[in-house]
Formats: C-alpha cells, sequence, structure tokens
C-alpha cells in the first residue's frame, strides 16, 4: 500500500504494472513539494496510484499525467481534482495510457480537460444538427472569410477529443463512434463550402460535394483522409474548379491553427488527372464509357454531404443507376473478385496478413468485400439494399433474406471488434496504422487498452473473429464450391486430349467463349497436355497446365482477340526455361494471367518485344513495379548497347501499363515522353565523350516532345542550341548524337528519328545555332508559323543553364507582344490550307475534322491570343494548355470537357493502334460511332473557337 512520500519506492511499484519502477518512483516524488500541503499530496497519491496500477500502461499515463500538472496552472487545484474525484483520476490515466495524441493536446491546450471531467460536455451524444449548430456559432463570430477558415480549424481539436474520450471510456459503441466522426466531418465539408461561397460572393452556388469511403458510409476512422467528388451545374459567372480549390484547400491547408481533414480527390472521374469538379453530365458520361469495376463499387457509398442538394440528388440518383443495373454481368463479379485477390497478395507480400486488421486474412477488407458484394449483386432489383454503411447493410440482406440469422451475426460482431481494433490503433498517435503489434510486450500493453487482461488473451480473441470471418467470407465472397466444380470440369477435359467426347466439350466451351478458330486452340491445348513431334511434356508440366488452363481459357475470352490471348500464352511458354514454373506462377497470381492475356491480345507489338527479351518477364509479374513505377536511375546508360536495353524495357513497361489502364492516357504520354528525354540525354553524353566536346549543349523540344505527349511512333522534333565559340564541335556532336539514336541501337530493336526541321531556315539551316543567332532570327526574320511552333518548346537535354537562357528568349518571342489579327488569320488561313491539301475523310485520327490536330490548334490559337498578358496559359502541352484556358474562362466548361475527353481518346485509339499493328498509324476504319460523334463535336467547337464561325 502506497499512502505517503516514504512508500514511494522501486520495490513498492514493481507489483502495479511499471515497467521502469526506478523512473516511475523518480516522477511520483517530483509531484510532492511545490507549495503542496503533505495532506493533499497524500490524498492525491494514493488515488494516483490505485489508478495508474489499474491503466493499460502505467508508465505512458504518469508521464503525461506529470507533464499536464506541470501546465495546469495551479498544481493545488489539480491535486485537489483528482483526490476528491477518483473517477476524474481514472478518466484522466485511462485517457493518457490510450492516445498519446490527446494527452499532448490536453498538455498543449490544458482547458481542454474540461471535456473530460465534465459529465455535460462529456457524456452527451449530440445529433448532427447540434454539432451543426455549435460549429455555427463558433465561426460566426469570425469576421473574415479567412478568420472563419482558422475558427474551424480550431473546433476540430476540441470535438475530436470529445469522441475520442467517449470511445476510450466505454460511452460510446464502435457504430456511434465511426457515425459521430463522420457527423463532424459533413459538418466542416458543410461549413467550408458556406465560407468559400460567401468569399466568393456567391449565393447557393450550383456545387455539391459528394462524400465516397468511410464517410460516405458515415463509418470514418479517427485518422482519415476524406474521400469526396465535387459536381456542378453550370451556371454563368460560377467558376466551379476554383471553387473546388477553394473547398479543398479549406478543409486541407495546414497553418498554424491546424487543418481541418486531409482530402483526397482520387476517386473522381479519371482521378487525379481528371478535373476537379465535373457537370453531372460529365460524370454520367465517364461513367457509362470509361469507368472501371472499381469505380462502380466505390459509388456505393456515395452521398451528397454538402452545398447543392438538387445537384447532389442529381448525381446520386445518376450513380445508383449506373450501380445497380437491372442484370449484373459475371465480368463484373469477376473483376471485384479479382481486386480483392490484389489486395490479398499484397497483404501477403508484405507478410502482414495474420495482424494486418483491415487487409489481413478475415480483417475488415473481407466483411466490407462481402457484404457490397452481396448489395451490387442484388440491389438492382431489391432497392432497399442501397446503403453505404456497412452494419446497416448487413441488417437490410439479413431481412431481405440473402443472409442468416447467424451470418450476420458473426460478420456484424466481428466487423464491429475489427473497428475498435483499428480505432485504437489509430487512436495512440493519430496515424493510420492497420498492423496489431508482433512484439509480445506492446501487445501487452495493446491487449489491456482494449479491456483485456494481456496480449495473449487478446489475441485469441483477434484469431477467433479473424478465422470465422474468413471462413465466412470465402464462401460468401468467391463461392468457391461452385466456382471449383466449373473449372475442374474443364481440367479434366484438357486433360484427356484423345477422348472424343471430352474434344466435343471442349470444342463447345471454346465456341461459347468466342474463339474464331476453335480447331487451332484444341491443338494448342493438346500439345501443351501430349507434346509434339519434337517431344513430349513431363507429367508435371501437363499437370501444372491443365490446372492453370480454365482460368487461362477464360481470361483470354474477356479480351478482345481470345485467340490471340491464347497463342499468345502457348509462344510465352516456349520461350520460358521450365514451363512447370511458369504456370505455377501463373496459377499463384490472380492478376498477372488476364493481364498477360490482356498484352497478348491487344498489344502483339508489346507482346514480340516481351518474346525476344524474357529477362523482363519477371518485371511484368511483379505488381510493385508495374503499379508504382519507380524513376529511372540517376547514372545514364554509356554505351549504345545499354542504352537499347534501357529503352525496350521502357517500352515495354510502358506499353504494358498502358493496356493493363494502370498509366491514363496523360501517363503514358508523360512517361513515353520522359523515356525520350532519358535517351537524348545518354546519347549526348556518349556523343560528347566519343569527340570530347566539354562546351555547352542543349536540345529543345519541339512539337510532341516539348509538350510533354510523345506516341509509340513520334519522332523527336528538336532544336540544338550552343554557346557560339562552340558551334562547330556542337554541330558534330549533334550528328554524332542522332547517328546513336537512329543507326547505332537499332541494330538492338529500337530507334529515334529525330527531326530539326523547325529550325531556323529549316533543312538548309545550320543544324546548331548559338542563342545570338535564334535570338535575331526570332527578331528579323521568323514567319507567324514559327511562332506558333515555338508554343511547344521546352528544354528537354543538355546543359541545364543554356536551356533556361533559351526558353527566355523563346518566351519573348511567343509572348512578349500581343499577336496581331493579321497572324491570326495568317495563322487560320494556313489550317484551311493544310485541309485542303491534306484532305482526308472521317477516318483519320489526327487530321480528319474534329481530329486531334483541331484539338491543337484550338488551343495553341487561344494561348497566342491572351498569353502575353497571363502566363498561366502557356503550359507546352495541350491537355495543361486546355485546362489553363478553362480555369481562366478563355473556354466554357463545357467546350473544355468534349475537346479534353475528345483528344484522350483519340491519343488513346492512336497509341492502341500501333500497339496492335506495330508501326504509327493514324488511320482507324471503321471508326467506332460514339468516336467518330464526339469528333464531329469538336469540329463544331473548332469552328466557333479557332475559326470564329456563327454556327
Amino acid at each position: 500500500m502506497i499512502e505517503r512520500y516514504s512508500d514511494l519506492t522501486p520495490e513498492a511499484l514493481a507489483p502495479l504494472g511499471f515497467e521502469d519502477t526506478a523512473h516511475a518512483c523518480y516522477v511520483l516524488r517530483e509531484f510532492a513539494g511545490h507549495d503542496i500541503p503533505d495532506g493533499l499530496f497524500e490524498a492525491f497519491l494514493r488515488v494516483v496510484v490505485k489508478t495508474l496500477a489499474a491503466c493499460a500502461d502505467p508508465d505512458r499515463a504518469l508521464g503525461n499525467l506529470a507533464r499536464w500538472a506541470d501546465v495546469s496552472g495551479s498544481r493545488y487545484s489539480a491535486y485537489a481534482m483528482i483526490a476528491s474525484n477518483p473517477e476524474a483520476a481514472w478518466i484522466l490515466t485511462t485517457v493518457f495510457a490510450a492516445s498519446q495524441f490527446f494527452a499532448n493536446l490536453i498538455i498543449s491546450n490544458p482547458e481542454y480537460v474540461e471535456v473530460l471531467i465534465n459529465p455535460r460536455m462529456r457524456d452527451r451524444d449530440r445529433d448532427a444538427e447540434a454539432l451543426w449548430e455549435d460549429l455555427t456559432r463558433r465561426v460566426a463570430v469570425a469576421r473574415t472569410p479567412n478568420a472563419k477558415r482558422d475558427a474551424l480549424r480550431r473546433f476540430k481539436p476540441l470535438e475530436v477529443l470529445r469522441i475520442g474520450a467517449r470511445d476510450i471510456l466505454g460511452y460510446a459503441n464502435m457504430e456511434q463512434t465511426a457515425r459521430a466522426i463522420s457527423d463532424f466531418a459533413d459538418a466542416c465539408v458543410r461549413m467550408a463550402v458556406r465560407i468559400c461561397a460567401e468569399e466568393a460572393g456567391v449565393e447557393a452556388p450550383p456545387f455539391a460535394v459528394i462524400a465516397m469511403g468511410k464517410l460516405g458510409g458515415r463509418e470514418l476512422n479517427y485518422s482519415s483522409d476524406i474521400d469526396l467528388i465535387f459536381v456542378h451545374a453550370e451556371r454563368t459567372g460560377f467558376h466551379p474548379i476554383k471553387f473546388a480549390e477553394a473547398v479543398r484547400d479549406t478543409m486541407a491547408r495546414v497553418t498554424e491553427a491546424g487543418f481541418v481533414f486531409r482530402v483526397d480527390l482520387r476517386l473522381r472521374p479519371e482521378g487525379r488527372f481528371g478535373a476537379l469538379s465535373r457537370s453531372v453530365e460529365s460524370c454520367r458520361a465517364y461513367y457509362e464509357s470509361w469507368a472501371e469495376p472499381w469505380e462502380r463499387q466505390a459509388l456505393l457509398k456515395a452521398r451528397c454531404v454538402a452545398g447543392d442538394t438538387a445537384v447532389g440528388e442529381m448525381f446520386i440518383g445518376m450513380a445508383m443507376d449506373f450501380v445497380y443495373p437491372s442484370r449484373v454481368e459475371e465480368s463484373f463479379v469477376e473483376s471485384i473478385r479479382s481486386n480483392k485477390r490484389r489486395i490479398e497478395e499484397k497483404a501477403a507480400r508484405s507478410g502482414d496478413a495474420d495482424v494486418n486488421v483491415k487487409e489481413g486474412v478475415g480483417g475488415i477488407r473481407d466483411v466490407e468485400f462481402a457484404v457490397q458484394l452481396m448489395q451490387l449483386v442484388a440491389g438492382g432489383k431489391n432497392p432497399e439494399l442501397r446503403v453505404g454503411s456497412s452494419l446497416e447493410a448487413l441488417d437490410r440482406l439479413t431481412r431481405a433474406g440473402f443472409l442468416t440469422v447467424d451470418e450476420h451475426d458473426t460478420l456484424a460482431e466481428s466487423y464491429a471488434f475489427l473497428r475498435t481494433v483499428e480505432h485504437r490503433l489509430q487512436i495512440m498517435d493519430e496515424l493510420p496504422i492497420r498492423n496489431i503489434p508482433r512484439d509480445a510486450h506492446e501487445l501487452d500493453k495493446f491487449g489491456r487498452r482494449l479491456g483485456y487482461a494481456n496480449g495473449a488473451e487478446f489475441h485469441a480473441d483477434y484469431r477467433r473473429h479473424t478465422e470465422r470471418v474468413h471462413a465466412l467470407f470465402a464462401r460468401l465472397f468467391y463461392g468457391s464450391k461452385q466456382e471449383s466444380k466449373a473449372l475442374d470440369e474443364i481440367a479434366v477435359w484438357v486433360l484427356a486430349p484423345d477422348d472424343p467426347a471430352a474434344l466435343a466439350h471442349l470444342r463447345d466451351e471454346l465456341t461459347s467463349l468466342g474463339f474464331q478458330q476453335s480447331e487451332t486452340a484444341l491443338r494448342m491445348l493438346r500439345q501443351s497436355i501430349v507434346g509434339s513431334e519434337y517431344g513430349g511434356m513431363a507429367p508435371d508440366s501437363s499437370d501444372s497446365f491443365a490446372a492453370v488452363s480454365p482460368r487461362l481459357l477464360r481470361a483470354a475470352a474477356e479480351t478482345s482477340d481470345p485467340d490471340g490471348a491464347l497463342l499468345g500464352l502457348d509462344n510465352l511458354a516456349r520461350e520460358v526455361p521450365s514451363r512447370t514454373a511458369l504456370f505455377q506462377t501463373l496459377a499463384e497470381s490472380d492478376t498477372l494471367l488476364p493481364r498477360l492475356c490482356r498484352l497478348a491480345a491487344e498489344g502483339p507489338a508489346v507482346w514480340q518485344l516481351l518474346l525476344q527479351h524474357m529477362e523482363f518477364f519477371d518485371l511484368l509479374a511483379d505488381d510493385e513495379v508495374m503499379d508504382n513505377p519507380s524513376p529511372p536511375p540517376a547514372k545514364l546508360p554509356a554505351t549504345a548497347k545499354a542504352l537499347a536495353t534501357s529503352l525496350l524495357r521502357a517500352r515495354l513497361l510502358c506499353g504494358a501499363r498502358d493496356i493493363w489502364e494502370i498509366n491514363t492516357v496523360a501517363g503514358t504520354m508523360g512517361e513515353l515522353t520522359t523515356v525520350a528525354e532519358r535517351a537524348l540525354s545518354s546519347a549526348l553524353s556518349i556523343a560528347s565523350q566519343e569527340l570530347g566536346f566539354e562546351g555547352r549543349f542543349a536540345i529543345i523540344g519541339m512539337g510532341k516532345l516539348g509538350g510533354r505527349e510523345l506516341g509509340y511512333a513520334s519522332d523527336l522534333d528538336v532544336l540544338y542550341v550552343s554557346d557560339s565559340d562552340g558551334v562547330v564541335a556542337a554541330t558534330k556532336v549533334a550528328e554524332r548524337l542522332q547517328q546513336i539514336l537512329r543507326d547505332d541501337i537499332a541494330r538492338y530493336g529500337v530507334r529515334f528519328e529525330l527531326d530539326a526541321r523547325l529550325r531556323p531556315d529549316g533543312r538548309k539551316g545550320q543544324l546548331v545555332l548559338d542563342l545570338a543567332t535564334y535570338r535575331r532570327y526570332y527578331a528579323e526574320s521568323a514567319a507567324t508559323w514559327e511562332r506558333q511552333a515555338l508554343l511547344k518548346s521546352r528544354p528537354a537535354a543538355g546543359d541545364l543553364a543554356l536551356c533556361a537562357e533559351f526558353a527566355s528568349l523563346a518566351t519573348q518571342f511567343v509572348y512578349g507582344s500581343p499577336i496581331a489579327d493579321e497572324q491570326i488569320e495568317e495563322i487560320r488561313a494556313m489550317k484551311r490550307r493544310i485541309e485542303k491539301e491534306r484532305a482526308q475523310g472521317a477516318a483519320n485520327l489526327k487530321l480528319s475534322p474534329g481530329g486531334m490536330t483541331d484539338i491543337e490548334w484550338i488551343a495553341q490559337i487561344l494561348q497566342l491570343r491572351w498569353g502575353h498578358k497571363k502566363p498561366r496559359l502557356r503550359p507546352s502541352g495541350t491537355l495543361e494548355a486546355l485546362l489553363a484556358l478553362r480555369d481562366d474562362a478563355k473556354i466554357q466548361q463545357s467546350d473544355w470537357e468534349v475537346l479534353d475527353a475528345a483528344y484522350k481518346e483519340l491519343t488513346r485509339l492512336r497509341n492502341r493502334l500501333y500497339l496492335r499493328r506495330g508501326v504509327g498509324s493514324d488511320i482507324l476504319d471503321p471508326m467506332p460511332e460514339a468516336t467518330g460523334e464526339r469528333m464531329k463535336a469538336v469540329r463544331a467547337i473548332s469552328l466557333r473557337l479557332f475559326y470564329e464561325e456563327n454556327i
């Protein structure tokens, strides 16, 4: 029993759960003195020691208690409160042991202790409307928009502390806690929209905020980002993108007053490459034409939380039609399953599958995916299942008969348990921690924070929950027994190539799957089992192929060319050292086989490259390499062979990312441009070393290279710059550089064609010029078209200072003075002449009316007209230029949506032509009907914006 100062010894503290008894003894003794009467100290000590011994982490709680006492303002009052109110002592030590984040918050703001101690503040479970009223009062006292933002930011710590304390102390369960955090986030977003509207002077802006993910389901975590989508209706004078940026920054910008929430906008159409806000109709067009299955799944949780409710409800209505069709394709279900398998594989690779409470075996994701798949499949005909909350969805699925009561109880109980574990992990430091501790000592403390006697007792309960969740999830989500029966049947047929009945079944199956050359497919399947005239197959090879063959056939059937996919995989098997190892690798990965089939079917040029360079195969099989491309090594290839190898590797990976839609269109253009710039830098280095050149040399990208929008077959338009005293030597470097990229690396299967004809005097002019010559030419002799061409100029390689000097020169020439009306008419006349001389039908993606050239020239003429006043309108890339012009109201939102979508679509189709044919081509005949209609819309905009015709 410890009752007075003299009782405080390390030995006396040892039975009370302290790790460092000597330090604990020192800290407790430090509470004495400070002009505190002995009687008060001893009363304080008795209560504190008792509550510390009962808490989850006595050392942490004591340390935080001591820090709080130091800043409390009056030690006497602090000691008296604890001595006279054991409940207050229990509350403080419990919170100080469970959350360092909350402890730091209270220590930084000692007055916040009132939230814990005052029952009127702590115990009440206020609803969303009461929260909104409180927030409104606090923000209303601020006068300026930025002061209101700071008031919003300062409201967060106090409210999160109130919610977290109720959670830790057991006054609120998991569902109530998640709902409270979500209601708080809703109120903050709502207030952000109000502040931004007042600042912009816009009454009732036609703008809505859609919550997604955890916030959409009103089941937010402590450290969650909030997933949002911004949508708007068109209104003259309202600038939705600027408004969206203001709302985002109000929520996410970090200031001295803190921040409100981290905002994640990547679930919007086109992800991080898409516009921050879109009209509902634009969103509809995207979801109908481009959206992936996972986006449909994500929209299941969409909920309007702020802004114009009419706009929000219009979006939600559109989204629900998309999420819950009357008929669900099996390919959609399989895509959701494949996505889940990828998550499982990632957790397994990390080695955390047994401790990751979110994505591990039997974790939160297992419950959520099982529930969501049932909703997606049945929700079209059962509207009552359309709800974002996982627990509420479980209730509704049970009432509708899709789950038994036992299944419901298992999933609901375990989901609440797992989410509570997740809350306790995150509440310690307000970090998105997902793994329970492996260390036995840390697990003991964590278990006690959850109310268990020790870590072993907690871990046993954790295992019980995750094992039963995973067993139920596997049955509900994968339907493994029914699926495996169908797959085994195909494998049996494949293993019996000489059985007429099996052959007939297999032929019918191939036909039903869409194979056009079923006899050829049967021969390939047979050879994979029995071999050919050149030799038989080893038994393990035959068995491993048979095991994977059902998935192979179905994956091939999902592509645009099942026969091509199967042929490609057959050729791949002929190239690998071990067919058995290949088939086992394909069997172990849920994503690699469908990806390879798609690559073989839709990218024969890339597939052929893979077959010629099997050393790159492991890269394609590595999700981390493919999904998260790393920057190239700092060291440049030093020989033509090394350069060619790096280019082949980069082209293969870029083509695969493109076909697998890991990269967006803009991402593909950017990756190809980065590859080309690296090739230029490497070739320049090789040429300079060979020729002993040590002067300054710069390569300026023009055209597609300058705009960072290269395609697979693009030439590299360049200008060369050197110092005046090194032009002759630099010319030899440029000639050698071009030879390296055109001829030297071609012997290894790759090449670049460099085109320097945009230089002064074209092909008749000197290949390399100094800055003074460029400046004199542009000032005295350059034609209008050369001013237009320099819009795309951008440093690509070489000496950085010289690149910057040329960039300054080019900017002055292009934007230094307003463009004359006569020059605008000259550009239009040139465009008309090009259209007449290169008259195309409707099948040319680049030159046909409404093609890529129309879009590019729209951007360029508007940049020339307005860019001299506004530097933000000067991007060299077409997509970036269109976006800047839209943000500056030089292009209407509706026109931008057409132009942006069309340019991306035409670029994608052009790239796919190369990947399929292996040569550059702009002719797509027949043209898809939807693309043709989009090109007509582009042409109409071109006539209005470029030619300024009234149509």
